[in-house]
Parts: structure tokens; C-alpha cells; sequence
């Protein structure tokens, strides 16, 4: 109940203060406590809504990685380097694994990297073609089926930054656990805190129609017909 009227207070502050806003020379309108309030629930229910896409969708992995870069190269390292002056492993293995390195960081969010199925270490050039990498990541895959552990935040959830029961522990929870350690929820709680109470009207059950409106504030003062 007490969720609900707060979050009814956003509106109804948006029409009471303007009024206080515009005698205190402020900038007339929304007061600002309602307008960050809105602003910090949009940001929770954003990172709810990327949490739930990603326990939904698998990101892809790097195919570099899925078909063992390192072995390709440090063979053709060898093996190439026999049509010319010898093994030229030693002058290629720094630009290819630093190049891979930094090139594997950008997968983190995979299949293969989360269930350690793709070695995302393997940079270091070796002279084998043994690479089991897309086989055992497909024996995942299919077996996966449907997502599992989909679940929706309430209003409650992203209050207090209180984990929904039955999610993901390897998307929706990490995801989650790193916007509570980013202060998504922890923000919305101040700013729901922060909002200002509206002063009620004491309106009284006598009041004709044109009464109620000058009590609220919306018709001057003056006699009503």
C-alpha cells in the first residue's frame, strides 16, 4: 500500500507543486525530486528488462576462439614457415596473441566462455590441430533447450534490491548482484524516499462541484454559481 501511494504521489506532485515551484522563483513544473524518482525507476526497470534478454538469449561466442586460432596459426607457423627460410613462430607469436587476447575480451558474455565449454585462454601459438571447442559447446546447446530460470522483478524486487526467487544463476543473478554493487536499486530507494508528500485538500462532503475545484486549487477563489 505504502508502494502504491508513492507511486501515485508522482503524478499528483507534478500538479500540486507546480504552483509552490513557480512562488518560490524556481523553474516551473515537475518538482525535481518527482522527475529523479522517475528517472531511477526507469533505470531498474531497464537493467531488469536487459537481465531477463540475456538469460533468454545466448550471446554468440568468438569463432576464433570456437575453431582454436592458436593451433591454426602456431601450424601454419611451422609448417608454412618450412616453404621459406624455417619456423617463424617466434616472430608471430606476440602480434597473434595479444591480438587474440584483446579480441577475446569482447566475448565474455558467451556460451562457451560462462560454461568454460571455449578456452578463451588459449592464445599462446601451438603446433597441434586437437580442437574439440565448437563440438562440446553444440553438446550444451541442443541439450539446452528451453531458457530456465526467467523470472519477473515486482515492484518490491527493485525496491529493495531483493533477488526474484527461481532466477538464472548465471545471467539474471550475476547481472543482478553487479546492479546491486552499481547502486541501480539502492538509488531508487532514496529517490522514492526523497519524494515530497503532497498537502491534501480538506475537501468536505458538502462541497458543490465548483467548490471542490477551488479547493484543489484549479478554480480561483470567487463565488461559484
Amino acid at each position: 500500500m505504502i508502494i502504491r501511494f508513492t507511486l501515485s504521489a508522482f503524478v499528483m506532485a507534478c500538479f500540486l507543486f507546480s504552483t509552490v515551484a513557480a512562488n518560490a522563483q524556481t523553474v516551473p513544473g515537475c518538482n525535481p525530486q518527482v522527475l529523479d524518482g522517475m528517472q531511477k525507476k526507469a533505470q531498474a526497470k531497464v537493467a531488469m528488462d536487459v537481465n531477463i534478454t540475456e538469460t533468454i538469449i545466448d550471446k554468440p561466442d568468438s569463432i576464433l576462439a570456437m575453431i582454436c586460432a592458436n593451433n591454426a596459426f602456431g601450424t601454419s607457423a611451422v609448417h608454412g614457415g618450412q616453404i621459406f627460410s624455417g619456423d617463424f613462430t617466434a616472430g608471430l607469436a606476440p602480434i597473434i596473441e595479444n591480438t587474440l587476447q584483446a579480441f577475446f575480451d569482447d566475448f565474455m558474455d558467451g556460451a562457451g566462455f560462462e560454461s568454460g565449454l571455449v578456452d578463451y585462454a588459449a592464445t599462446a601459438l601451438t603446433n597441434t590441430q586437437d580442437c574439440n571447442e565448437t563440438k562440446d559447446l553444440w553438446s550444451v546447446i541442443k541439450d539446452e533447450g528451453l531458457a530456465v530460470g526467467v523470472v519477473y522483478a515486482t515492484l518490491n524486487n527493485l525496491v529493495n534490491g531483493i533477488l526474484p526467487a527461481g532466477a538464472d544463476p548465471n545471467e539474471f543473478t550475476a547481472n543482478w548482484n553487479q546492479e546491486v554493487t552499481d547502486g541501480v536499486f539502492s538509488d531508487l530507494q532514496a529517490a522514492l524516499t526523497a519524494l515530497p508528500v503532497p498537502a491534501v485538500p480538506a475537501f468536505t462532503p458538502n462541497q458543490t462541484a465548483c467548490q471542490v475545484l477551488q479547493t484543489a486549487g484549479v478554480l480561483p477563489p470567487g463565488p461559484c454559481p
